[in-house]
């Protein structure tokens, strides 16, 4: 699934999406305002677990904020 809005997209996870994860998901601020369940520091290990659920679920619940930058 992918929406474009402009220079964004809103789409399907991708297992190749690891890095981004990661990188933005262990930012400080991103943790502060999710639930308590959200780890920090969030590693490569959380992002490798997250994107094996969201990646083979038969419904898609969870999608992926993209740039084209």
């Amino acid at each position: 699934m992918e929406i474009r809005l402009g220079e964004w997209r809103i789409r399907s996870f991708q297992e190749t999406d690891l890095d981004a994860l990661v990188c933005y998901a262990n930012d400080e601020r991103v943790s502060a305002n999710l639930m308590d369940r959200f780890p920090h520091p969030y590693t490569r290990k959380d992002g490798q677990e997250w994107l094996e659920l969201v990646c083979h679920q038969e419904e898609e619940l969870a999608f992926a904020l993209a740039s084209d930058r």
